[in-house]
């Protein structure tokens, strides 16, 4: 490395760490602001210098109950407080209060009674019977009320020691970030400097923000959206080499790389969207949160959803399948009973059948509510479905088939999942000794009743062409009009043809 290359990779390291410096630092400082403005209102007057409390408001002196407890600018709703935020601008501290009385709280001033001041003061008295607004309420429209000032935001001498302690602590953690890189005597780059520093700093980075996300979605049990959101985040942590990366550095080119990332490793176009609709769902959460301004860096690459390749198996494969003799590979037996017990009831998903209950069999009906549109389906019960109940010990569970076993360790999540990637791996053994081109999964099942309905003249509105329509709505809307017994004849008439 020449002397010019090397001074040429100093500047750039130096204006690199100087452009998180300003990125970070105005966050820290508006989030700062924002919390020793809400402080005011705890403490009930305005810090500067020690702490000047604010008049005692009429509602203090003749209110009852609660409301006479909150300090001048606090009420139940404490929507004055709650109003005062932050958000995130490049190089730039911004917080404010969007409340629309907020400045003649914070400056003090006169406003003139309205009609409609007058009906909320009525109301508000009938609510908490305080005189106070009683005393309002019969003011005469046109007249002044003086609101006094209560400064609550402005310049603060504790708050200026809070940011310039901030900005401080932010440029000694860099030079101890670059101390320790330096005595390692390995080589390293603005990058490694940037990365370690925002492990220091986790507020403002796409990692730990989607990792937040996805703790929120665990305390709200979203399982599915939780599994989702965890897989797009290890393979975006894959493409970035686990280096962390600041929101406002995600950008339309970064994800470009990322699509050409995901293609380069031989990812389908649906799963590539399914990343790229996840990660832009997280972004925007950040953008509404303020912690990175709009910049829309998914607007280039794809998020639709492709038609998928025809799963269907004609009618006889599926006899091929059901004639099988797998006596001695227990596995494949049980994979292929399970594929068929899709089948024969109008290809239901796996979820479905890994959650039916006992309970739901009744009257010669089978039940259930679908798990992904929460739609209530019901099903003739046919010989061949009873077969595959019987072959099978589940005495002592409440489920239908011994796909979840109750009383085991596992969650019951866990093992459903568990379940369905064995059985199609055994159906995928099943489909290349049969020689078929295309894998066999549960879902084959599901789109060749389908398939095979539609063959045999079954009108569109009875079978839903859902496979076949580019959006599960429409779908959902075919199903939800359906007359059941022509469901269930539909469905006696395919299986009298194995």
């Amino acid at each position: 490395m020449t002397p010019d290359e090397f001074s040429k990779l100093l500047t750039e390291k130096q204006e690199e760490i100087l452009k998180t410096l300003r990125r970070s630092i105005p966050l820290k400082v508006s989030v700062a602001i924002e919390e020793h403005t809400k402080d005011n209102f705890r403490q009930g007057g305005f810090v500067d210098g020690g702490l000047h409390p604010w008049k005692t408001t009429l509602r203090q002196k003749y209110g009852k109950g609660a409301d006479a407890k909150y300090t001048p600018l606090l009420s139940r709703e404490q929507n004055l407080m709650n109003a005062n935020k932050h958000r995130y601008e490049p190089f730039k501290a911004v917080a404010y209060n969007d409340a629309p009385y907020a400045a003649i709280h914070n400056f003090g001033g006169r406003i003139t009674v309205t009609p409609r001041m007058k009906r909320f003061f009525w109301a508000r008295f009938k609510d908490t019977g305080t005189e106070m607004y009683k005393f309002l309420a019969l003011k005469k429209v046109g007249d002044n009320i003086v609101i006094p000032r209560r400064q609550f935001m402005g310049e603060s001498r504790e708050l200026t020691a809070k940011v310039t302690g901030k900005v401080a602590s932010d440029i000694r953690k860099f030079q101890r970030i670059i101390a320790s890189l330096e005595r390692s005597c390995n080589p390293y780059t603005s990058d490694d400097v940037v990365s370690a520093f925002l492990s220091l700093n986790p507020q403002n980075s796409f990692f730990t923000f989607m990792e937040e996300v996805i703790g929120n979605l665990k305390k709200l049990d979203k399982v599915r959206t939780v599994e989702a959101y965890t897989s797009t985040l290890n393979s975006f942590r894959r493409f970035r080499e686990e280096r962390d990366v600041p929101l406002d550095m995600v950008d339309s080119d970064m994800v470009l790389a990322y699509e050409a990332y995901l293609k380069a490793n031989g990812v389908s176009p649906n799963s590539s969207s399914f990343y790229m609709r996840n990660l832009r769902a997280v972004y925007n959460r950040a953008v509404e949160k303020e912690l990175t301004p709009q910049r829309f860096p998914f607007k280039h690459v794809y998020t639709g959803v492709d038609k998928t390749i025809k799963r269907a198996m004609p009618l006889k494969v599926i006899k091929k399948i059901k004639e099988m003799d797998l006596e001695l590979n227990p596995s494949a037996d049980f994979a292929r009973d399970m594929f068929l017990f899709s089948f024969y009831t109008r290809g239901m998903s796996f979820v479905d059948m890994a959650y039916l209950r006992k309970k739901d069999l009744a009257n010669g009906i089978l039940s259930y509510r679908r798990r992904k549109t929460g739609q209530q389906l019901f099903i003739k019960w046919e010989k061949c479905m009873q077969e595959i109940v019987d072959k099978y010990d589940t005495e002592s569970s409440i489920y239908l088939l011994p796909i979840i076993k109750p009383y085991s360790k596992t969650d019951e999540r866990t093992q459903y999942i568990y379940a369905g990637h064995n059985i199609n791996r055994s159906l995928k053994a099943i489909g290349k000794e049969l020689g078929l081109s295309l894998p066999l999964t549960m879902y084959t099942s599901r789109h060749s009743w389908a398939s095979i309905a539609k063959s045999k003249n079954v009108p569109l509105s009875v079978i839903s062409e859902g496979m076949g329509h580019d959006s599960e709505a429409t779908t959902r809307i075919y199903l939800a009009s359906l007359d059941n017994m022509a469901i269930d004849k539909a469905n006696s008439l395919i299986l009298k043809f194995l």
